[in-house]
């Protein structure tokens, strides 16, 4: 899809109107480092890049989603741990004016369940599903994968299937129409996760996957999720970068070339559930599988 250069922004704040999917240090376990984020950093920063600010920012909400449990060791929580309290006592809220909201992301285990205990699951507005640490056995295989993908669609508590393809881009034998089909049916988002989205033109193979995956899904009718999956630093300062060059087309923008893969795939802002607060809320209010 070509587009006259001086509309790549416009394109690409169609489709992302907030940050969604990030980490900060509560995502953080003894023996793994996940963050060194915190929220007033976060907020900081979008505020010095301009990123956000009262009445004319491009991005108009940050959506958390801490991890459950350890993703190196997926485990169900106890009723009583530190960890499910901590989590539980998140409710929406502002930080400098932006609003807030916390939703979590789940680890798919072996069996087909997540992480995810019921009383951890109250108020939480959107709970992403994501394949992290899964027994050897199961970790590269296809039919297991294509289980754990059916069952965490057909999950009441589970609204996206997080970063599907990460790991698992060259195996074959993944049927993802089939995949799609599962979430459309479900009524559960596939996130397109920029996080793991080829950084470089020089990432061929990748990019030729990508291309495939995407236009796969842009021939299904499964919802879609727009997933930054931001947990560092690092990351927030290349993204404000990529946002603010996004009309330099003598480089490549990872975030630039994600959105155009998606609309050159039949992908419409439309189907972006979170592509703006207002969408990100009414889809928030839906019961899935009514």
């Amino acid at each position: 899809m070509e587009l006259p250069q001086k509309s790549y922004a416009h394109l690409v704040r169609s489709y992302v109107g907030g940050l969604a999917h990030v980490h900060t240090r509560l995502s953080n376990h003894p023996g793994h480092h996940e963050s060194d984020l915190t929220i007033e950093f976060l907020v900081a920063m979008l505020r010095k890049n301009h990123q956000w600010s009262p009445g004319r920012a491009p991005l108009e909400y940050i959506l958390f989603n801490e991890h459950s449990s350890n993703p190196d060791q997926p485990k169900t929580l106890g009723w009583l741990s530190l960890r499910a309290w901590q989590l539980r006592r998140r409710r929406p809220a502002s930080e400098g004016g932006i609003p807030l909201f916390y939703g979590l992301e789940v680890s798919l285990l072996a069996g087909g369940e997540t992480d995810l205990v019921p009383r951890l699951d109250d108020g939480r507005v959107v709970v992403i599903a994501s394949r992290h640490r899964l027994p050897a056995d199961a970790e590269r295989d296809s039919g297991a994968i294509m289980e754990l993908f059916e069952r965490a669609c057909f999950n009441r508590c589970v609204n996206v299937i997080g970063h599907p393809a990460r790991n698992i881009e060259d195996l074959a034998a993944v049927n993802w129409a089939r995949v799609f089909e599962f979430a459309a049916e479900s009524g559960t988002a596939i996130e397109v996760n920029v996080n793991t989205f080829p950084r470089t033109e020089t990432e061929g193979a990748r990019m030729q996957f990508w291309t495939k995956w995407m236009e796969l899904l842009g021939q299904s009718e499964a919802q879609v999720f727009m997933g930054m999956d931001l947990h560092n630093t690092i990351q927030v300062r290349r993204l404000s970068e990529q946002w603010a060059l996004l009309e330099d087309t003598g480089r490549f923008n990872s975030l630039r070339e994600c959105v155009r893969l998606m609309a050159g795939s039949g992908i419409g802002p439309e189907r972006v559930v979170n592509r703006n607060m207002a969408a990100l809320r009414e889809w928030m209010a839906l019961d899935k599988m009514r």
